[in-house]
């Protein structure tokens, strides 16, 4: 009997691990509502209206269809995703402000999203951002992130990147070539004083230039 229900549900499974899929994502049921005018949140408001738009005029968006792929369905079921995606958002135009020569020279940078969670700044900068490369860290198992590489967008990460449980108070020793690093504060707050000549708060995120 399981194997007859796994033959007659595979279309509605990952390809890559095998989880049943939702018939629809939330992120979809999401932006309906926000289409709809049931939610204020501008930053939310205008990235579903500009994915929306592209995906009609062009017939694609990069971030809206890589969010809708089966392999990042560890998104489609999230009961926090609204929350995420807000400061994802919040995060890319912090940069887009605050950090320009970022985005404009793209090729030259590197941004680290450490604590990463489940990645989701990581995958709105890599796909609004193709050229930029985007290292997520965090201690999250495998079946807690998408399925980058079965996707084509593995995440790039030097050997120099620190892969330790102590990502955020070790990160700017263990960068010798880095000229410029931003973290923010955390749990690891007390680790993070004796470096902060090094560091500046804003969010809990690093950029290096290499």
């Amino acid at each position: 009997a399981l194997a007859l229900e796994a033959v007659q549900s595979a279309s509605g499974r990952c390809p890559c691990c095998g989880q049943q899929l939702m018939r629809r994502p939330r992120i979809a049921s999401l932006a309906d509502r926000y289409l709809r005018g049931e939610h204020e949140n501008q930053l939310l408001e205008r990235f579903f209206s500009e994915e929306i738009t592209a995906k009609t005029e062009n017939g694609s968006s990069a971030t809206w269809d890589t969010l809708m792929r089966p392999e990042f369905h560890t998104f489609h079921k999230s009961r926090t995703f609204h929350k995420e995606l807000s400061e994802s958002l919040a995060v890319l135009e912090e940069i887009q402000i605050s950090c320009p020569q970022i985005l404009e020279d793209a090729e030259h940078w590197h941004f680290l999203d450490l604590c990463c969670g489940k990645s989701l700044t990581s995958l709105v900068l890599s796909t609004r951002c193709p050229d930029l490369t985007v290292s997520a860290l965090d201690r999250v198992g495998p079946e807690g992130i998408p399925h980058y590489k079965e996707a084509g967008l593995s995440v790039k990460i030097p050997p120099r990147c620190p892969a330790s449980p102590a990502i955020c108070g070790d990160a700017p020793r263990r960068w010798s070539d880095c000229t410029s690093v931003e973290i923010s504060a955390c749990a690891r707050w007390n680790s993070l004083k004796s470096w902060n000549r090094f560091a500046f708060v804003s969010w809990y995120h690093a950029v290096c230039r290499i």
